[in-house]
């Protein structure tokens, strides 16, 4: 318990020591404006840890509560529009690619958003006291089920299609995806063994949001002009696949490479 109270103390202290640079530099860099929303995303983070712990070292624990749920939520809310926000990033310059890549991201939410709800009904082991938290709980675990799918789909079509990402794009899918993965294995881990180890993964996952935040700030201070050194398609024949798939699903295209026999 007392290692659990300090941890507590050094996680909340350590992601404001981390949130405020990330904030600093997203400014001086005029990455705010390349990235509007997950600018909101990270001032919202920096704001409401601010306030709860405040509310844990000077109000009684239920307002530490309340309000550390309220926050989780609009977090989450937020991260989801990040995700919308780095796909429009990673396929601005290509419409017709990006319409296809749109399709399917959506047919996979719509999978996992199944897959969570069958988790929900059949694997349904988390019971606490209130049984509004028992639903919050497993609500989260719903949301984080279908933002980290949604972030292995953003991955895998941009290794299929050969796309380069810019640094800081890149590390913000990064930082969610890895967030996103331990968000959910400590919900499953304390779901299975309950109160005996809620207090350890409170720990985990507070020590896993400092990291992610750590992976957004260092990938926010390298090169703007900077790229993920991947395989990726010459442009033009990116081009040419996105001007085919434009065609192909019936959009006006304004490609300036010419089409075949011409």
């Amino acid at each position: 318990m007392l290692f659990q109270r300090i941890m507590f103390h050094v996680n909340h202290v350590l992601a404001i020591g981390l949130l405020v640079p990330l904030v600093i530099t997203m400014l001086r860099k005029n990455l705010h404006r390349q990235t509007p929303v997950f600018f909101c995303y990270v001032a919202s983070d920096t704001f409401g840890i601010f306030a709860i712990y405040m509310f844990a070292l000077l109000l009684p624990p239920g307002w530490y509560w309340i309000g550390a749920w309220i926050q989780n939520e609009v977090a989450i809310v937020l991260a989801f529009a990040t995700i919308v926000e780095v796909f429009s990033k990673l396929f601005s310059s290509y419409a017709g690619i990006r319409r296809l890549a749109r399709n399917v991201m959506l047919w996979a939410a719509v999978l996992l958003a199944l897959v969570a709800l069958i988790t929900l009904v059949f694997f349904h082991e988390m019971v606490y006291t209130t049984s509004v938290l028992t639903a919050l709980t497993m609500i989260d675990r719903c949301l984080r089920v279908i933002q980290l799918g949604l972030i292995l789909v953003l991955f895998a079509l941009s290794r299929y299609l050969h796309l380069r990402w810019k640094n800081f794009v890149f590390g913000i899918a990064l930082g969610f995806g890895f967030y996103a993965l331990m968000s959910l294995a400590t919900s499953v881990i304390r779901a299975h063994y309950g109160q005996m180890l809620a207090g350890t993964m409170n720990v985990v996952g507070d020590g896993s949001y400092c990291l992610s935040v750590l992976i957004w700030l260092v990938y926010a201070l390298q090169p703007e002009v900077a790229t993920i050194p991947v395989v990726s398609l010459p442009s033009h024949e990116l081009e040419k696949w996105d001007l085919a798939l434009s065609r192909l699903l019936g959009y006006p295209t304004s490609s300036s490479i010419p089409a075949a026999g011409k």
